[in-house]
């Protein structure tokens, strides 16, 4: 049995369920830092206050900035490979899901239980009968859930003019300016159905050593790089560092999420007259894009699935400025809380569908 999720009165709760799962990636983001060069403890604060952003699940590991061997700003693949495989990052990241308690050796599934909206009791029913091969939700946490847990290593890189940096951060040759380069990589937990029975089999019970034991990793999917600086007259200089920084990483992960289709966020449909969706020029929408609309099934156990309903695209002047700090700007644009589309197909729409940026034709 399964029935369609909308935004009704009755079933706000279920959608806000289903958001929590559907919408959002697992996220691991770190920052690559640079100690020799100019401005890397001010770059390295202002990461550490910027927030993951809010279309993914915060899979953190404790850990936000890394250096490696060298200095320089060249490709960082290798070492990236080599940290992961060193630190066993990928048995970290598979211990956080699991609630790994290093001292008992245990693990849960709570965490999986609160992102993956499947039916609790049905869920410890099935760990408790021991009968894991060819369930529908193992299936699922295999295919879906776990997998879409991504590592994000960002590089930062100060563009600005090395000889001039004021004791005060108030301004860099005489003015409050500052220009930043990043390159981010993303990475995809290796993670299947096959190795979560495997990691069932093996380690679930109990594995005090989990971390050494484990053989789970991440693959190298693409990376991007964005050159982005600001000027302010007003904004101190600490101010306008976490700014800049901020806003050049939301760049580089809308192009890694138009580069790479499976980290695509979903969001929801949040009005049908007029079509509005709380994603803005932080998720790197222009009038140009294309989404398609999801209408959502869940069945008894909570296995979600999609169906596509119709297509919509972003009106031009209707587009929300929900970047970094907008709302000081002060721009109308700042204030609308919402983008604005216009149905491109389709049939009817409602409250709580989906939409999913798409290839446009």
């Amino acid at each position: 049995m399964s029935f369609v999720l909308c935004l009704t009165t009755t079933c706000l709760q279920a959608q806000k369920l289903l958001e929590a799962k559907y919408q959002r990636g697992s996220v691991i983001h770190m920052m690559i830092e640079h100690p020799m060069y100019m401005f890397n403890e001010e770059i390295a604060s202002a990461f550490k206050r910027i927030p993951l952003p809010e279309r993914f699940n915060d899979h953190n590991l404790g850990v936000k900035v890394v250096k490696f061997a060298t200095q320089e700003f060249s490709d960082q693949q290798d070492y990236i490979n080599s940290f992961t495989k060193q630190t066993k990052l990928g048995n970290r990241a598979i211990a956080k899901w699991f609630n790994w308690n290093k001292a008992t050796g245990e693990f849960n599934m709570e965490l999986v239980k609160e992102r993956g909206l499947y039916n609790a009791n049905a869920l410890d029913h099935l760990l408790a009968s021991l009968k894991v091969r060819g369930n529908a939700i193992l299936q699922d946490m295999g295919e879906n859930l776990i997998p879409n847990t991504y590592l994000l290593m960002s590089d930062i890189c100060y563009k600005g003019i090395y000889s001039n940096k004021e004791q005060d951060m108030h301004s860099i040759a005489g003015k409050r300016s500052f220009d930043v380069k990043i390159t981010t990589y993303i990475f995809q937990l290796c993670w299947d159905e096959a190795q979560l029975y495997d990691f069932y089999e093996n380690y679930y019970k109990s594995s005090k050593d989990f971390i050494n034991q484990g053989s789970y990793g991440f693959n190298f999917k693409a990376k991007v790089e964005t050159s982005y600086g600001e000027e302010s007259s007003i904004l101190t200089q600490s101010v306008l560092i976490e700014r800049v920084v901020a806003r050049c990483l939301d760049i580089n992960i809308a192009k890694l999420q138009k580069l790479y289709p499976d980290f695509r966020i979903k969001a929801i449909m949040t009005s049908s007259e007029p079509i509005q969706a709380d994603i803005g020029l932080k998720e790197g929408v222009t009038c140009s894009d294309m989404y398609e609309v999801l209408e959502c099934e869940v069945d008894d156990d909570g296995i979600v699935t999609y169906k596509p309903v119709g297509i919509v695209r972003p009106i031009e002047g209707k587009i929300w400025d929900n970047r970094y700090m907008a709302n000081e700007d002060g721009t109308d644009e700042a204030k609308f809380g919402y983008t604005t589309f216009k149905k491109v197909s389709g049939g009817d729409f409602y409250p709580g569908m989906l939409i999913r940026e798409i290839e446009s034709k």
